[in-house]
């Protein structure tokens, strides 16, 4: 479920992904929708990667790989194999196989270790001298398969560039305002001092000074070239709520729900806006089933509705928290303050 979570986080940032050491607070704000970190890596060195790296940064992690795999290819069918040449194999291996469930090395300071295992791998390698004419044989014919193989492979990309032009320009543009937004607010909350500055009250002084409005129209260039673009639709709203523009946010969830989007941020941010249009039964059933669901509606019940004296919108996220499990301690207590301050 981590894995399926953090593939779709990805998608926000195929291109430049989110940013070195970024994981732990783009994961709880950005997939969660929660205001304080949760997890510190995605139990996937490749998933880190593409998550924070974007596509070429995976590409890039692969292409070492597999490098290492021919130059191991190639020792391995030598008359004779050094020992520590074995060893070397099981380091990359051990290597490669831990990354599939485990980030260690990419997240500590041992990362520069990796590099020295790249190293000995080729080190490793030197091949002994082949016959002059054989080797020049050999290269002129291998040299020109590889020419072919790229111009097709370079065909094949623009080929599919074009056909899909509008989609990538789309992804492009969320990619940019998803970026910029991140880097915004990663700079401006603090979730360790949450209590001080939340991230409502972060994103409401962000528009009112204009720094937002970057992002704000990156994501609207996303949607004039797909209006279901998930990335650009659910950051819109995310920033809609925050600032109160719950009208608005309904309409673009609304859209996404109604394309049979069914993501886990597409479930709570449509709960989250049928709650600030007065609908708590419909947002019970949007986000049924989810984690942090009853949780969140608590937690907005009071620090978005409550304190600002909004008690309408606070007995809908209460009632709606009810409706979700009836048995939540004190929520009835404080649905019924709710309900009296509004006689």
């Amino acid at each position: 479920y981590l894995w399926k979570q953090s593939l779709e986080m990805a998608r926000d940032y195929p291109f430049t992904g989110s940013g070195l050491m970024s994981y732990f607070r783009v994961y709880a704000i950005y997939r969660l929708l929660l205001h304080t970190p949760y997890l510190f890596h995605a139990h996937n060195t490749y998933l880190q990667v593409l998550l924070e790296q974007g596509i070429f940064g995976l590409i890039g992690l692969v292409w070492a790989g597999i490098a290492v795999g021919i130059w191991a290819w190639k020792a391995l069918g030598r008359a004779s194999v050094s020992i520590w040449g074995w060893a070397g194999l099981a380091a990359v291996l051990a290597v490669s196989l831990h990354g599939m469930v485990d980030v260690v090395f990419y997240v500590t300071r041992t990362l520069p270790l990796i590099g020295l295992l790249f190293g000995y791998a080729w080190f490793m390698n030197v091949s002994q001298a082949a016959e002059p004419e054989k080797e020049t044989e050999t290269v002129g014919k291998g040299g020109r398969g590889r020419l072919w193989a790229g111009a097709i492979l370079t065909l094949v990309v623009l080929l599919a560039v074009f056909a899909f032009r509008r989609p990538l320009q789309a992804t492009w543009f969320a990619n940019l305002g998803a970026v910029q937004q991140t880097r915004l607010e990663l700079t401006r909350y603090n979730p360790y001092e949450f209590q001080k500055l939340s991230i409502d009250q972060m994103r409401q002084a962000s528009v009112q000074d204009g720094s937002l409005a970057p992002a704000l129209a990156n994501f609207a260039r996303a949607l004039e070239f797909d209006p279901l673009q998930r990335t650009a639709v659910q950051r819109q709203a995310q920033i809609a709520l925050s600032t109160g523009e719950y009208s608005a946010a309904l309409d673009a969830m609304n859209r996404l729900w109604q394309s049979g989007d069914r993501d886990d941020v597409t479930r709570l941010l449509y709960g989250d806006a049928l709650v600030a249009n007065g609908q708590a039964e419909p947002a019970a059933d949007a986000v049924r089933g989810l984690t942090w669901a009853n949780s969140r509606l608590l937690g907005q019940g009071w620090y978005r509705y409550w304190i600002y004296q909004d008690y309408r919108r606070a007995a809908d996220a209460w009632t709606a928290v009810l409706l979700l499990d009836p048995q939540t301690p004190n929520v009835p207590d404080l649905l019924k303050q709710a309900q009296d301050k509004l006689k």
